[in-house]
């Protein structure tokens, strides 16, 4: 269950830029929120008058590598937390939703290592086909 984000056990110490104080979030950068039916990560957040200002980066297929602010003012924010994550066995015959998925991953990977022109990068993703 989320907790409110008045609640100061659920706020977590960030810092922004090196020299600058600390601050408390509720969202931390790299946490994940789900925002507008999608899951993003955090890159900053910011007070701003009665709420915060999250910019973020799409995590989830539709909106992938997209940028956005969000303010909690005005959108429902939902911090993600790995506790709460529900783990569910793969029934499929040889588990092919399993593979599927970290099929899926390392194309992903290898796509962006390729676009990227990282060598050490594409080898470690060789590595990972093996």
């Amino acid at each position: 269950m989320l907790q409110s984000a008045g609640d100061p056990s659920d706020l977590t110490r960030s810092e922004s830029t090196p020299g600058t104080p600390a601050r408390m979030t509720r969202y931390p950068p790299g946490a994940r929120i789900e925002v507008r039916d999608a899951e993003w990560i955090v890159r900053t957040c910011e007070s701003r008058g009665a709420g915060q200002r999250i910019a973020a980066v799409g995590a989830s297929e539709f909106v992938h590598d997209e940028d956005a602010a969000f303010f909690t003012e005005f959108d429902t924010v939902e911090l993600m937390r790995p506790k709460d994550t529900i783990l569910k066995q793969d029934e499929t015959p040889r588990l092919a939703k399993s593979r599927l998925f970290l099929t899926e991953e390392v194309t992903a990977a290898w796509r962006e290592a390729d676009s990227i022109g990282d060598p050490v990068l594409r080898q470690r993703v060789v590595q990972a086909l093996r």
